[in-house]
């Protein structure tokens, strides 16, 4: 996972959310979703109910056709070196 630094106007919306936020461009298109780490919501299986309420079988299809990606034995290689 890459990191991201964001300065402190930028990160205001995402202290004061809470229960999570999703992150869309300026055309609504969803990018993603945020969970601050200290909320203990991503232990909640509601929100893995959400997550695949909210995702389509055409969108799955698509990341799966999307180039790039790892193996489990390359993610497991990079865990163990870090």
């Amino acid at each position: 996972m890459e990191k991201l630094v964001v300065t402190p106007e930028a990160y205001a919306p995402f202290f004061l959310a809470s229960g999570g936020l999703e992150l869309c461009d300026p055309s609504g298109h969803t990018l993603g979703y945020f969970v601050r780490s200290d909320d203990r919501i991503i232990d909640d299986p509601k929100v893995y109910e959400w997550v695949k309420a909210h995702t389509t079988e055409e969108e799955l299809e698509s990341r799966r056709r999307e180039p790039g990606g790892r193996t489990t034995a390359e993610v497991l290689a990079r865990l163990e070196a870090l």
